[in-house]
């Protein structure tokens, strides 16, 4: 009961998942605390903030997805490109991707 309510800069920074997120929002509203995002500027007290917050939390989710698949696809890559140089294998013409 010490505090009225989050602020937080951006959405995709207090979550780490749809479910998380909506999860822990829901439970502030519960404790009729207020919750505000600086960047995206969502009041959950309405119907509409709580369809919006669904949304780009949903959209964050999938950024997060996207990162990890292009984190591991260049990790991946790095790692074939070592091995074709320390197996003296290397190819002449590298495409870097």
């Amino acid at each position: 009961n010490d505090i009225d309510g989050i602020i937080v800069y951006d959405l995709s920074r207090f979550g780490r998942s749809t479910i998380q997120l909506i999860t822990t929002i829901a439970e502030i509203d519960q404790l009729n605390k207020k919750f505000i995002s600086l960047k995206e500027n969502i009041d959950i007290s309405t119907k509409t903030g709580r369809l919006i917050l669904t949304i780009l939390s949903a959209i964050a989710d999938y950024e997060r997805d996207l990162i990890i698949e292009r984190m591991t696809a260049g990790r991946e890559w790095a790692e074939k490109q070592y091995f074709l140089y320390k197996n003296k294998s290397w190819v002449q013409d590298i495409i870097y991707i």
